[in-house]
């Protein structure tokens, strides 16, 4: 079917409005306006022109040529969908309460944002925070609090809940002089005593794990020897390559 006009929408919504015109009537209003260039105006069952008529206001249409006595005008205001943008925080604060899809249509995100300060929950179903930084790790023997002077090379962090992933490169320049080599200052306190895990090294007499003792922000090296023999400067590696997850605290 062709139409005079703006062709109706599929899904718009129409407005009706029916007035009995009086002798020389030229304006006439829309029941709850309309939307300019989305209106037809019908005289006596024909539908106008758009010279015939001027509607640019969204409330009133004006005749070019004034109606007679008990002339009908009818205006049809029509009136468009608009499909919902829903956020990621819409849908995490509460405020869309109702979505609905059409088949195939799938919602869209620019991500989900968490507090910058962690907002920690109860729930153990409750994902609570997400982050992603670098840092530059500080190394330190537990000895005498002298440091090894190390290259380091992209260190950086992803916490997710509380499971943290960190990776990093270290070549080692000098050794120095200590006993138990170790980090001092983790991006995350750890939870508990038993977050271990073998990391790869270059020219180490033995394969090395480390350990985050008690709920501190350090990490210990040892060797998987079946004791509890540490890092030190004697033993020191070339190279050591951070590739490691641990559970944090919060």
């Amino acid at each position: 079917m062709s139409y005079i006009g703006n062709e109706p929408i599929v899904s718009a919504t129409r407005t009706v409005t029916e007035v009995t015109a009086t002798a020389g009537q030229t304006v006439f209003n829309a029941n709850g306006g309309y939307t300019v260039g989305y209106l037809d105006v019908f005289l006596n069952g024909a539908q106008l022109q758009t010279v015939d008529f001027t509607a640019t206001n969204g409330s009133s249409v004006t005749l070019t040529e004034a109606a007679q006595v008990n002339d009908v005008v009818r205006l049809v205001a029509w009136g468009t969908f608009q499909s919902a943008n829903l956020s990621g925080a819409g849908l995490l604060d509460g405020t869309v309460t109702a979505a609905k899809f059409a088949s195939g249509q799938t919602p869209s995100f620019n991500g989900i944002t968490f507090p910058a300060t962690q907002v920690a929950s109860a729930n153990a179903n409750t994902l609570d925070d997400y982050e992603e930084g670098t840092w530059t790790p500080t190394f330190l023997y537990s000895s005498n609090n002298t440091s090894p002077t190390v290259n380091t090379l992209n260190f950086t962090y992803t916490k997710i809940g509380r499971v943290v992933h960190l990776t990093g490169y270290v070549s080692v320049v000098s050794a120095g002089s200590g006993n138990g080599l170790q980090i001092t200052n983790l991006p995350f306190a750890g939870n508990a005593n038993f977050n271990m895990m073998p990391l790869w090294t270059s020219n180490a007499p033995a394969a090395i794990s480390f350990y985050i003792p008690g709920t501190s922000t350090s990490m210990q090296f040892g060797f998987l020897t079946g004791g509890s023999s540490s890092l030190n400067s004697s033993n020191m590696p070339g190279e050591l390559s951070v590739q490691c997850i641990y559970t944090a605290l919060n």
